[in-house]
């Protein structure tokens, strides 16, 4: 995930959003994600309890509004090094 940036602590969850880039057959695809994160103490700890989204709905907003109107950031580096981003012609 690039440029991960945390949007909330929900419970015992920390809520993340960040990009990640794929190929697809028009070329390099940058999606956003949202990663709701729980920790366990140990990997011999009991299984966590089911997490409650409906008790946390509310807060959250149904879709979230775009960061900017900016190059992606694989398009971004691509110009730094002078480079083309591939399978893009």
């Amino acid at each position: 995930m690039f440029e991960p940036m945390l949007l909330d602590i929900l419970g015992d969850a920390m809520l993340w959003r960040g990009h990640v880039c794929a190929r697809t057959d028009e070329g390099i695809a940058e999606y956003e994600q949202m990663w709701l994160i729980r920790t366990v103490e140990s990997l011999d700890a009991p299984a966590l309890t089911k997490f409650d989204a409906a008790r946390f709905s509310p807060k959250l907003p149904a879709t979230l509004p775009p960061r900017s109107e900016a190059p992606s950031i694989a398009a971004q580096w691509y110009a730094e090094q002078g480079r083309e981003m591939p399978l893009t012609r």
